[in-house]
Parts: C-alpha cells; sequence; structure tokens
C-alpha cells in the first residue's frame, strides 16, 4: 500500500500543479468572456494528475492495478472534458451559472471567479490522495474491490453521459433558453 509520505506528496504535487492550471484557466476564461472554460480546465487538470498518481512509481504497488486505474481516470477526464470543451466551444452562451453569476456580481465577477478557480486545486489533491491509494494497494492480484471500483465507474460514467445527453436535449428547445435544467438523470 501507498506509504503516507508518497501520498501527500502526490497531493502537493497535484495542488501546486492545479494552482497553476486553474489561474491559467482564470485567465483564459476571463479573455474569452466564457467562465466555462474553468470547468474544461479542471477536468483535463484533475485527470493529468490522476492518471500520474495513479501512475507513480511504486515498486510495492500491482503494476495492473496502476494501469487500471490510470485508464478509468483518463477515461472519465477525456469524456467530460471533450464534452465541456465541446459545449463550451460551440456555444454562443455562456453556462447559465456563469451567466447568472457574471450578471450578478458584475464588475466583481472576475474576482468571484478567481475565487470559485483556486479553490479546485485543494479538491483535486483530496481526489489525488484517494486515487493513489487505490492504484498504489499491494494486493498482488485484481480482486473483488477492483472489479466493483471498475462497475462503479462505468455507471458513474455511462450516467454522465445520459445526463449530458439529456441536457442537450434541453438546451436544443428555444423554450429552454436561460433556464437550468431540472429533470431527467
Amino acid at each position: 500500500m501507498i506509504g503516507l509520505t508518497l501520498a501527500l506528496a502526490l497531493a502537493l504535487g497535484a495542488l501546486v500543479f492545479m494552482s497553476v492550471v486553474m489561474t491559467v484557466s482564470w485567465l483564459v476564461q476571463r479573455k474569452l468572456g466564457n467562465a466555462g472554460w474553468t470547468d474544461v480546465f479542471w477536468t483535463f487538470g484533475t485527470g493529468v494528475c490522476g492518471v500520474a498518481a495513479a501512475l507513480w512509481p511504486d515498486p510495492y504497488a500491482h503494476q495492473p492495478r496502476q494501469w487500471l486505474v490510470a485508464l478509468l481516470i483518463a477515461v472519465w477526464s477525456l469524456r467530460l472534458g471533450l464534452y465541456i470543451a465541446f459545449r463550451v466551444a460551440r456555444s454562443d452562451d455562456e453556462d447559465p451559472r456563469y451567466a447568472r453569476m457574471r450578471k450578478s456580481y458584475g464588475d466583481r465577477f472576475q474576482a468571484v471567479m478567481f475565487k470559485l478557480s483556486i479553490v479546485q486545486p485543494p479538491a483535486t489533491a483530496l481526489l489525488v490522495i484517494s486515487i493513489a491509494l487505490a492504484a498504489h494497494d499491494w494486493t498482488p492480484v485484481l480482486w473483488i474491490a477492483d472489479l466493483v471500483g471498475v462497475a462503479i465507474l462505468v455507471v458513474a460514467i455511462a450516467g454522465e453521459a445520459l445526463a449530458d445527453h439529456q441536457m442537450n436535449r434541453f438546451r436544443m428547445d428555444k423554450a429552454n433558453k436561460g433556464k437550468v435544467i431540472d429533470v431527467g438523470l
């Protein structure tokens, strides 16, 4: 099993890396005028941190488990990140959540967005600890807990995809412009 020192070092690395990523995300959303890019940066940045934590060299870890965890994190990050990136890039309108925030906070919006962006690195650091613990288990074979974890993640990713499909259909209806979906998955 991963040592506490390694887990904390990986979390610290993720914290530093994600602080840079989220600062860049704030600058990008500010320049482009679309705060939705913040979500893209967080998703891909967290994916990179998760894959790195899973694959970090550890002589006691079971490498097939490390690769399995890395693959699952990569699939999650790519699916969600690409979905959000395409949605943000194609849309002329900002995500309704951010549009409401922009209107509500007015001149303070960018300060609020920076605060929102910079609280994400600690969240990623906590996720990295759990990813590292899962990936660096010393059990020499994949076992039932690994299979249950895979099943949970597959169901979760399928659920995300279904919910995103439902949201796309909702947004395509012009009567729903500016509304937040509150039906479906």
